[in-house]
């Protein structure tokens, strides 16, 4: 028994949702084709090694690979820890460094520094600093409050009369 010849509609209708299909898979599937393409080309590169393996040691495929493939875990395992132990390296010499530059410039803040008669040591110029924005902060905020004093004052008489 056959079955009857489809319509164009339903041939188009077909097509599309097969490519809709096809599209679909390729987009959810491809963690998976990204997987397999890294997989094949790890393959590729370590079979010169293995044959290697085969050849000189005389091992069977499987062995010979699964010797490869741990030979390198090995390597990719140790970089890390090789790093490691860099950066720590490189961390406690920055440490030092730090601390002799901070002595350094504890060292030249302390000198007294005279020009024309004028004191200029960090010490002084920070402490008149101090004086002069504690005095603006003084008037700024005394200014401010009594601003703020008589427009609530003036407000409530205003309220009130």
């Amino acid at each position: 028994m056959q079955s009857p010849p489809w319509s164009s509609n339903m041939r188009l209708f077909v097509a599309l949702v097969a490519l809709l299909a096809g599209v679909a898979i390729f987009v959810y599937a491809f963690p998976l084709f990204e997987a397999l393409l890294i997989a094949a080309l790890l393959a590729f590169l370590i079979d010169p090694l293995v044959r290697f393996c085969m050849r000189k040691l005389h091992l069977r495929r499987a062995l010979a690979a699964a010797l490869v493939y741990f030979v390198l875990l090995i390597i990719l395992a140790s970089i890390p820890a090789a790093l490691g132990t860099l950066a720590v390296n490189q961390v406690i010499r920055l440490n030092e460094n730090l601390q002799v530059v901070v002595k350094a410039i504890q060292e030249w803040l302390s000198q007294p520094l005279v020009l024309y008669g004028f004191d200029l040591s960090a010490r002084n110029l920070i402490q008149q600093f101090g004086q002069s924005a504690a005095g603006a902060l003084t008037s700024v905020t005394g200014n401010s409050l009594s601003i703020l004093i008589r427009t609530t004052c003036h407000s409530e008489h205003r309220e009130q009369g």
